[in-house]
Order: C-alpha cells, then structure tokens, then sequence
C-alpha cells in the first residue's frame, strides 16, 4: 500500500470497478457460492490503505476487507458475522482464518480505525453491485447451503434431473445438520464412551420410527453398532439435557415442583432443555433471511397449545377422591374432542377424560417458511389437585412466547384461539406492539348486537369499534368482527382484534385467521416424530417434544432451501416427507460421499 491515508478518487472508483469485475467474474467462471466468489477475488490495492503497520495488524488487511464486503452484502451486524464464521469451518477456510477467528469487537476496530470513511464508501459501493450480482446468480441461496460434496470437475456431462435432486438434497440436508450439531450439547464429561453428535444420531432415528431409547439401544446390540450406546445410556443422556446446568445431580421432577414457589425451578428446566434448540433456531432464521423472505411480507404468528397423551389415571380412588400420588404433577386434564388428539364425539354418552404434557409453541405461518420459532412447558391447575395448585399464567407464557419470537423476527400479526382468550392476554400482546386475532367468545351482552345483524337484509358482516379491553391495570381498544359462520347455517362467528378494522376488510382479516391452522399440520409432524418412553420423568418427555420439534425445523428449513435450488414455488408440497428427512439426518449422512 502506498503510504498516503486514502485513494486518490480516480483510483479509488477503478478500485471498486475492478474488484466488482473479479467478483463478477468468479460468478462467470461457475462459482455459485456468495463467500466463494469474495474470497477468490483478489483485491485491488489501491483501494484503500492500512494505517496499521505488519506487526500491529492480527489479520491481513485485505482479509478484513473480504469479511466487510461479504458482512454488508448479507447484511450481517458485526457480531452476526463474527458468530457465523466461527460457527461454520468453510467459512473460517475461505477467510483464511487459520489458528484464530477475529471477534466482534476486532471488527469493529478494524472498521473504526483501520478503514477510513472514504474507504468505507467505496467498499458499500462494491458491497451493493456484489450484492445485485449474486442475487442474480442465486449465489446468497447456494450460501446458505454450501457444497459438501466432491464433484468430477472434467466431466461434462450435465446431471439428470434425479441427480440433480438428489445431490441438492444431500446438500441442503448437511447444512440443516450443520445448524444442530453445534449447539447439541450434553456437558457430559470429556471421558464419556460417545459424542453427543452420536447421540443426536440416536435421537433424530427414534424420531423417524417413533422408536424409544431402549428399542434403539437392542438394535445398535444385534447390528454389533459402535455408534449406538445402550438404551439406558440413550435415557440418562436425554435427562442430562433436561437437567439444569448447576445441578450435580440428576434429581427428579418432584425436587422441582412441591408448591407455586418452586415453579421457577421448572423454568430452569425448560431453558436447560431448549438451549440448543434456541441457538438452532437463530441459525435457521439466519440462513432464510440470507435469502430475505421477511421483507416483502407480512410475518404472521401463530400461538397454540398440544398434550402428548399419558395413560396414567390421576385417581388412585375416583369416587372416594384419593389421588394417585404417582401421577406426574406437569399433566393436564383434558376431554374428549377438546384438542387435535381426541376422535369425534359419537353421542354415544360423557366424554371420556384424558391426560397428558401440554406444550405450547408459536411458529411462522401464512407465507413464510413455517418454522417454530418457541416452545414452553404449560402447566395447568386440574380438577384431581388441591385449590392452591401451581399453573402458568396465559398472558406471561403468550408473553415469552412472543419476546422469544422477536428474538428473532419482526412479528406483525398473531393469531391464537378461544384457548387464549381473556384481556390480560389481549393486553399483553398489545404491549409488544403486535396486531392480533382470536375468535371471540359469545356473551350476553353480544345477543342484542348479533339479533340486529340478522335481521338486517342488507348486511351479512359488521364490525363493532372502540371495545374496551382491560384487565385492571392495561387497557387498550379492540374491534369486535361479525362474520357468517363457516359451520353453522345462519349463525355468526365472531372475532376480536386490536387492528381497526372496517367492513370491507373483514374477509380479510378473518381470512388471515384461517392460517392459523397450518399449524395443526405442524403439530401432527411433530407428533409422528415423537420418540417413544414410558418414563414420566418430565425432563424426558420436555426433551423429547423439543427434540422432536428441533428435527421438523431442520425439515423444513431442508425443503425451503431444496425447493429454492430447484426452482420449486415454497408452499407446494414438501420435497422430501417428514419422516425420509428424519431418517436420512440420523443414518445415512455417515456414508454419504
């Protein structure tokens, strides 16, 4: 570099147009990999000086000008950036990163006072026609994916379609893979006979055959496989990643929860079970917003509610009222026909009671990639318990719900059922600036208005302004929707939001709502890949269920991905099934070229 502090303007403006044209040109010569094309560009030295001389510099100044036109072209923030590369070994190979990975805040020296402002301003120059050029050469889509696989560079032949797919299968299936692994941790002793990634091997193929840690543990015995411990191994490792981490021992459910004042305890559960599926969920977010599906679109949320059915009875005495002290303390109660689970009520006389683990979530629906972006424990008072017994709060879990999906997305719209209904639900969802839509449940003093709406020729919609929603210390405006009913003949649905609504935009808003069930087909996924166990362990069957939820993200980040390499519309039928993937990212990875 020569020795003055910035460019001469005529060089710097050759500068950036020949650094385009190198990149440009790796795009020319086939390379179809955003970070690919960047680093085996070579950049012009008249770009830009470095004020640091070679032994104040850790890393090269022409690296460090690669790291910020490829951070400006996916606009990553510095730490997003510095995460990934430390997250992904590619990445750290075209970079050049050796022994050592710069951190967030050598990024931002290097950009404060290794860059100069000129420096800066040619550079976004670049970053922006860079950015133009791989858009259209689908370069930031093969990012998010990047080949793994070996490929036979003088052979011309093209591929079939099959191979075609097949081999962006193998791909998008690796890097789904990849988001996991990382952050599927047991903090398990160094010493331990098999690595979590075996273990996660495990897990996702009990999920593609409903299979249970001890049938898997037998199999691994007759097919004489090193890679798969022994069913007991399977279940302690599942308890330890429900364990809180302080713990040094692995105590049972009833250590957590005697009273209301240990409910805490059961959060620490929780985040100890889904710390890997939250980090995993950060990268899947990452890698669909590489190809920015949530600019041009309303991102619409859903919150919702499913049990895993135990068989268990809460009653060692029904009539005498005894209690079965062995019940596990998280089930709920629920009835026949009240949820997904349950068959059809025949008429044939009461509803059967049922129990089970109810789980909320809240995930992506309407246009989006459908990805759960939540997942909380929920705990309900029941009949069988004392008056004084522990439950979660309706509005505080729809509110760390929400603060989790924020996390990582802009939310413009929830949706949730009568389940959620009650103004302080209402309230809090108002405060986190989100618009939202639940079906309303019919009171007195509703009759009136709806007599009037039937009995009206001209109109077969209304909407009601200016409702006061308050739960005693918040108080907002609702619009109160009245549409005909979708299941009874002559009578009206009725549904509640914050969103002003007029009458010519009831159809759609209430068409809106009807997104919603998408996740009733995500539900139904989940459950099929839900691992079989017989323990009541709580921690097992929250792991399981969070387990279980991690593979149908991966799933469907896998077919969002796949479908944007072979050019497929994202909400056509998924390209590989639910329980294919499951198989594939638990066994045949391993032989897989």
């Amino acid at each position: 570099m020569s020795e003055s502090s910035e460019a001469p303007p005529n060089l710097a403006a050759r500068a950036v147009e020949m650094l385009i044209e190198r990149v440009e040109e790796q795009f020319d010569d086939g390379v179809d990999n955003l970070s690919r094309a960047i680093t085996n560009a070579t950049v012009p030295l008249t770009i830009g000086d470095d004020p640091y001389d070679e032994n104040r510099g850790k890393y090269g100044f022409e690296q460090m000008i690669k790291v910020y036109i490829y951070r400006r072209v996916r606009g990553f923030s510095q730490e997003t950036v510095a995460d990934r590369i430390q997250r992904q070994p590619y990445l750290q190979i075209r970079f050049e990163f050796a022994d050592d990975v710069p951190r967030q805040q050598t990024l931002s020296e290097t950009e404060s006072e290794r860059f100069t402002p000129e420096t800066k301003r040619v550079l976004d120059i670049a970053a922006e026609a860079i950015a133009r050029e791989a858009d259209d050469c689908n370069a930031i889509v093969e990012e998010l994916a990047p080949s793994l696989l070996k490929s036979d560079d003088d052979s011309d032949e093209e591929p079939s379609k099959r191979e075609r797919k097949r081999q962006a299968t193998h791909q998008t299936v690796r890097f789904a893979r990849q988001t996991a692994i990382p952050h599927f941790e047991t903090s398990r002793a160094d010493n331990k006979e098999y690595l979590d990634e075996e273990i996660f091997d495990v897990l996702a193929r009990m999920c593609a055959t409903t299979g249970s840690a001890n049938s898997e543990g037998e199999i691994g015995w007759l097919t004489d496989d090193d890679y798969t411990p022994d069913g007991k191994t399977i279940l302690r490792t599942i308890k330890k990643f429900g364990t809180p981490e302080e713990e040094a021992r692995q105590a049972g459910l009833d250590d957590y929860l005697t009273d209301a004042e240990e409910l805490p305890d059961i959060a620490a559960i929780r985040d100890a079970a889904v710390t890997a599926f939250d980090l995993s969920t950060r990268n899947t977010i990452s890698a669909i917003n590489g190809d920015t599906p949530f600019a041009d679109r309303e991102t619409i949320a859903a919150i919702d509610m499913t049990y895993e059915r135990i068989y268990v009875p809460p009653w060692e005495d029904r009539e005498e009222e005894i209690p079965n002290e062995a019940f596990p303390k998280m089930a709920s109660g629920y009835l026949k026909g009240d949820n997904d689970q349950a068959d059809e009520d025949d008429g044939s006389g009461p509803k059967e009671a049922r129990y089970g683990f109810k789980y909320a979530t809240i995930t992506l629906v309407g246009d989006n990639v459908p990805i759960i972006l939540g997942v909380e424990p929920v705990k309900e008072a029941s009949g069988w318990e004392s008056e004084d017994a522990v439950s979660y709060d309706l509005s505080h879990l729809v509110d760390r719900l929400l603060t989790k999906a924020q996390e990582f997305v802009d939310i413009d719209t929830v949706l949730f059922d009568r389940e959620f209904y009650g103004h302080a639900v209402f309230n809090t969802v108002d405060e986190h600036n989100v618009t939202y839509i639940t079906p309303k449940k019919e009171y007195k003093q509703d009759i009136p208005y709806l007599d009037n709406l039937e009995s009206d020729p001209e109109a077969n919609v209304a909407v009601e302004h200016g409702v006061e929603s308050s739960d005693g210390d918040r108080t907002h405006e609702l619009s109160i929707i009245y549409v005909p009913s979708r299941n009874e003949d002559g009578k009206y649905a009725m549904f509640a939001t914050n969103q002003r609504v007029e009458t010519d935009e009831v159809d759609s808003v209430v068409n809106k709502y009807r997104r919603r069930w998408d996740i009733e087909i995500e539900y139904k996924a989940i459950k099929d890949f839900m691992p079989r166990t017989s323990s009541m362990d709580y921690r097992v069957r929250f792991v399981n269920f969070v387990f279980a939820t991690l593979i149908y993200n991966l799933w469907r980040l896998t077919d969002y991905l796949l479908k944007r390499k072979l050019d497929r519309p994202i909400r056509d039928d998924p390209e590989i099934g639910s329980r294919t993937f499951a198989r594939f990212i638990g066994t045949f990875l391993r032989t897989v070229g």
